[in-house]
């Protein structure tokens, strides 16, 4: 987000639109990932952690890898 030269408030926004994006293998889901991600992308920009983000992230792939495999 520090390279993203927009002021104020929009680089999350700006963060979080193309998080959801690169998930272009699921374009169904991209509403739903841009929602999940832009609170995470403002946690980061206030608080400057990144750690809970990443875990996050993790947790919600091992979520979907669980219903993948139940599934199947």
């Amino acid at each position: 987000m520090p390279r993203i030269p927009l002021p104020g408030l929009w680089p999350p926004a700006v963060s979080a639109a193309l998080f959801s994006v690169y998930h272009f293998f699921s374009p169904w889901n991209g509403v739903v990932i841009f929602a999940l991600f832009l609170p995470l992308a403002y946690y980061v920009r206030l608080r400057g952690k990144l750690l809970p983000v990443i875990i996050t992230h993790s947790l919600f792939n091992s979520v979907g890898l669980v219903v993948m495999l139940v599934r199947s």
